[in-house]
């Protein structure tokens, strides 16, 4: 018999369940491992600007941020920068799209979309920026709790696809808040009537 051979790329540390299946069709042998990668996190990865095609987008901010932070918003979102966060001066740019990529899932409807850039691109932040959308409660649907109504994500252009995003919902100020270290295109979405989707 003879060991198979498999290669893995992993991009954040912690403990993965592999599941190897070897054999011939219709007899199979199982083995289970569990993988521990360690090492520092090489970081968020970096996202190219968005440039979806549609209609023009409509410029709702700019504004200069330095390391000692500052807050940005306009036309329905507010990113706040933390102290430390940016290295040098930075040229921020908040557009609101008017049309966006459409959702993953059937079930799901893009709401309000930001492309939210700093600098030429490609740029990382030294710690988490909070991203707040604000949402009208009475476009939401209120048979199922909004916590499970909303969610949120960005864009990612490699894979052509909304990435989710741990999502907070501020009930009190309406508003649902994500946090990032990079900047690209951000929405918030609703779960649509006659649909229930969870997202872990």
């Amino acid at each position: 018999a003879t060991t198979p051979a498999a290669s893995f790329t992993y991009t954040e540390a912690g403990q993965y369940r592999v599941r190897l299946r070897v054999g011939q069709t219709g007899v199979y042998a199982y083995a289970h491992k569990t993988i521990t990668v360690t090492g520092p996190p090489a970081g968020p990865p970096k996202r190219r600007a968005v440039r979806h095609p549609g209609p023009a987008d409509d410029q709702v901010a700019a504004k200069t941020i330095g390391p000692s932070g500052g807050t940005i918003s306009g036309g329905g979102v507010t990113v706040t920068v933390p102290a430390g966060a940016c290295t040098y001066d930075t040229n921020m740019k908040i557009y609101k799209r008017t049309s966006a990529p459409p959702a993953n899932f059937k079930g799901l409807q893009v709401m309000d979309a930001y492309d939210i850039q700093a600098g030429s691109g490609d740029y990382t932040f030294q710690s988490d920026v909070t991203i707040r959308m604000k949402y009208d409660p009475a476009a939401i649907r209120n048979d199922i709790p909004v916590e499970r109504a909303l969610s949120a994500g960005y864009w990612d252009e490699d894979q052509d696809a909304w990435v989710t995003l741990p999502a907070t919902i501020d009930t009190t100020a309406k508003e649902v808040v994500v946090r990032t270290r990079h900047l690209s295109l951000f929405s918030w979405s609703m779960v649509k009537l006659g649909w229930d989707v969870f997202f872990k």
